[in-house]
């Protein structure tokens, strides 16, 4: 039971780590597996490890959701995130119920054909994503996993796991909520927590 100013807040998670490996033989890929033996706190895909292998991790994720847990929300963040979770929890307290996706909602992003970032037409053809929260930190119910999943067999993954994410939750009828954009901060921040300032070095902050 956690205590958030008048709230009273009942609620059981789990956190999980979604990886993939470096090398299959590599002494850390051998580690992970041990851990994951121990702690039962990893999905560890069979994909190595890289920015552009993103979105196949987020499927393994989504595929490992659907088929072993039983959850009202499911908190996607990345591994350099500060997360409020009392605040987090306040939120998800008060949500309507019509609310079933969110974050930071990019919408309409351009796709980009040239940097790091680039896509070809033959990854995706048109010149602008289907709406998506950033991946930096979103938050799902777990209705929309199960509509999701259908579609991860009949979708090639895109290189962004964001806006891949995002493409699936609209095909599946999802969209995102703009509602709550307010906890979901992409710029280096201070805010107060448990009474105290915390400066944040990453680019997100999330339930602030």
């Amino acid at each position: 039971m956690l205590h958030v100013g008048t709230y009273e807040v009942i609620y059981r998670g789990q956190v999980v780590f979604n990886v993939g490996y470096v090398n299959k033989t590599h002494k850390i890929s051998h580690k992970l597996r041990e851990e994951m033996k121990h702690h039962g706190d990893l999905i560890v895909g069979d994909v190595k490890e890289s920015f552009y292998t993103l979105s196949k991790k987020l499927s393994i994720g989504i595929d490992w959701l659907h088929r072993n847990l039983v959850f009202d929300f499911v908190l996607k963040t990345d591994d350099d995130v500060f997360i409020n979770i009392p605040k987090v929890l306040k939120a998800l307290n008060t949500l309507p119920s019509h609310i079933q996706y969110f974050g930071h909602v990019m919408w309409r992003q351009p796709v980009e054909r040239k940097g790091r970032y680039k896509l070809t037409p033959d990854e995706f053809k048109h010149d602008r994503f289907d709406p998506y929260c950033s991946g930096g930190g979103f938050i799902v119910r777990q209705g929309v996993i199960e509509k999701i999943a259908w579609y991860l067999v009949f979708n090639r993954p895109l290189k962004y796991e964001d806006a891949y994410f995002g493409s699936l939750a609209f095909k599946a009828g999802v969209v995102p909520s703009k509602a709550y954009d307010k906890y979901f901060l992409m710029r280096n921040h201070k805010c107060i927590y448990h009474g105290r300032d915390v400066s944040i070095a990453q680019e997100w902050t999330l339930g602030v």
